[in-house]
């Protein structure tokens, strides 16, 4: 197995401080050779959870971690979840592999 690294853009609450964790939204960038082999247990970005796609393009494959609000010390979590289910049911299109 080969190591690859690839991009995360993370939108951060405005009000989020070091000292004061608002949710972060970690939206990891693939590229669909990295999907394909993701999805065909070759390649493995995280120990544990599962990458669920949020949305492709002809390119590139968006994919948020499982476990990326599993802290109980950050605010907003709830705020967090309602914002990435209301921009993934904006894309209607189907997922390139079905969530098992």
């Amino acid at each position: 197995m080969v190591a690859e690294e690839g991009p995360i853009i993370v939108l951060r609450h405005p009000l989020w401080k070091t000292n004061v964790l608002y949710q972060d939204i970690p939206i990891m960038v693939f590229t669909h050779k990295q999907w394909d082999e993701e999805n065909q247990g070759r390649f493995f970005p995280y120990a544990g959870g599962i990458i669920g796609e949020m949305w492709h393009n002809r390119k590139y494959v968006f994919g948020l971690y499982s476990r990326y609000n599993a802290g109980d010390d950050v605010k907003v979590w709830k705020e967090a979840d309602d914002i990435i289910a209301t921009n993934c049911a904006a894309h209607n299109e189907p997922t390139l592999y079905p969530n098992p």
